[in-house]
């Protein structure tokens, strides 16, 4: 498991995550730096977050869409579901697996503290095939 303390990070730090994620690609290293290192900078430095999260989500990387969509996996009662749900709704038609599959693990870990928020989201979103059956996993 990756281990950096969150006191010590620098603005910069997220560049290098980027590239990191850009550049080691697959999943079992973006599913590392993704909650574990970008979630703890986001928890940091939000705004720069933001701003970058803004560009990740229209990039053609699928790592950093599902970056997006994964980053929050710890947050638990932190999680911004408005946003979360924003992700869902932009990438729910992606046929890409890790993508379908990002958004069924974000929400299957939602679902171990608010149920009734994803069942919600699975029926108004749509989802269907991986996606809803990953999400559902726990309800």
């Amino acid at each position: 498991m990756l281990k950096w303390n969150p006191k010590e990070y620098v603005e910069q730090d997220l560049d290098f995550f980027e590239h990191l994620i850009l550049n080691k690609s697959w999943w079992d290293t973006v599913d590392g730096i993704a909650p574990n290192l970008v979630g703890k900078f986001a928890k940091r430095f939000p705004e720069i977050a933001r701003s970058n999260f803004e560009c990740w989500e229209k990039h053609e990387s699928l790592w950093l869409r599902r970056a997006c969509l994964i980053f929050q996996l710890r947050y638990r009662m932190d999680t911004d579901l408005p946003k979360l749900q924003h992700w869902i709704r932009l990438f729910k038609f992606d046929k890409e697996f890790f993508i379908q599959k990002a958004i069924g693990w974000s929400l299957r870990e939602v679902s171990k503290w608010n149920s009734e928020w994803v069942k919600k989201i699975v029926v108004e979103e749509q989802l269907q095939g991986l996606a809803r059956r990953e999400a559902l996993k726990y309800t």
